[in-house]
């Protein structure tokens, strides 16, 4: 399928090359996930389909939120005209990833030793990023590759999938992990940058924010027990950093967390 993001999982192999535990392979081809979206009003803004059955306070502060965020973006998209053209991406052939049948979880991989590999446009992002149970990725770049452009991509496409989590963008270079724990300062950037959410700290709990951090590698190692902590509860996560400090600035990689390396432009 042209266009479409791949999410295949195949055997892992031991050392000698042999499989080694008998598996068949498993695959398949989710579609782009601009196929997925919700077709935009006339006027341009987006409106995200919301469960007209629920009606409880998470849902309807994840609607509010959803649309103060969507007009954000479309107001970006008038100042800044075109955006920048995201590369495309593929799993990294670095051992920075946690493993796979850790980032699928005991569902998909029933015990077997399997290895992940994500490849796809920047467009099918968002459809691979939800096809993950976790929702947990790493973005890994050269300096100038377009990390930048597919966050913002990202969170584009992510405000028009039904039952998508709210994609918040925020740069890192704010954040003092010596002193505060990430969900602390999430709900706070997040609280100030958008009045009409008024309990994001209750949003992050329930997984309904989806925090899209720009520029890892702008923080010193002490980031990385933060993370950590936060990891520990089941909730989303992307996150970009520059290739080179990712390495050094991991001991192990982020529980349930893919990792895929933006291929270089031609």
């Amino acid at each position: 399928m042209a266009g479409a993001a791949v999410v295949e999982v195949s055997p892992a192999r031991d050392h000698a090359g042999s499989t080694g535990i008998a598996a068949a392979h498993v695959g398949y081809v989710l579609p782009p996930a601009r196929a997925l979206h919700a077709r935009p009003s006339p006027g341009g803004t987006r409106h995200r389909k919301i469960d007209s059955g629920r009606h409880d306070g998470v849902m309807g502060a994840d609607a509010e939120l959803a649309r103060e965020v969507s007009q954000q973006w479309e107001h970006e998209a008038l100042i800044r005209g075109a955006a920048p053209v995201a590369p495309r991406w593929a799993s990294t052939a670095r051992p920075v990833a946690a493993p796979a049948a850790e980032v699928l979880g005991p569902d998909w991989t029933a015990g077997r030793a399997l290895r992940l590999r994500l490849r796809g446009a920047a467009a099918d992002l968002a459809g691979a990023l939800l096809a993950l149970p976790s929702r947990r990725l790493v973005v890994l770049g050269a300096p100038g590759s377009g990390k930048s452009a597919l966050a913002t991509r990202l969170v584009r496409d992510l405000l028009d999938l039904p039952g998508a989590p709210v994609p918040v963008l925020l740069s890192l270079a704010t954040w003092q992990p010596e002193t505060q724990p990430l969900g602390v300062w999430l709900a706070t950037r997040i609280a100030r940058s958008y009045p009409s959410c008024r309990d994001a700290a209750g949003l992050l709990a329930a997984a309904r924010i989806l925090p899209i951090l720009d520029g890892l590698d702008r923080i010193g190692p002490a980031a990385m027990p933060r993370l950590g902590e936060y990891l520990t509860g089941p909730r989303p996560i992307v996150i970009t950093c520059r290739t080179g400090a990712y390495a050094s600035l991991i001991a192990h990689p982020l529980s349930r967390t893919a990792v895929v390396e933006l291929e270089p432009s031609t």
